[in-house]
């Protein structure tokens, strides 16, 4: 009887201080590029593409990706510039002004 006490004791100490595991999972975006077009006159499959591949490969190197739809088109706007330099300067990235355009336009058109 005295193991089964100390047991269940353990086990509720135990939960009380279990870490929490994140759960904010990235769906996987998506392009209306008509939508894009109309916001970014001459906007592409390919600048999405491109965008895409320079905000996984360099956003996730400081932190984990963000749901591009949490986010309003104003935030995005002071995010990029800020997060761009930190990369460059913190983790050797070489994000040019370009680079933070394609970022930009990317993260604005998955919610439109």
């Amino acid at each position: 009887m005295k193991y089964i006490v100390l047991a269940l004791i353990s086990f509720s100490l135990a939960a009380c201080f279990s870490s929490k595991v994140a759960t904010d999972t990235v769906s996987e975006p998506t392009l209306n590029l008509d939508k894009a077009k109309a916001k970014f006159p001459g906007y592409s499959t390919a600048m999405f593409d491109s965008g895409k591949k320079l905000y996984d490969s360099n956003c996730q190197s400081c932190h984990a990706l963000k749901d591009p739809l949490k986010f309003t088109e104003e935030q995005w706007t002071k995010l990029v510039p800020s997060m761009s330099a930190k990369a460059n300067k913190n983790k050797g990235a070489n994000l040019s002004k370009e680079d933070e355009d394609l970022i930009f336009k990317y993260l604005v058109s998955v919610g439109l």
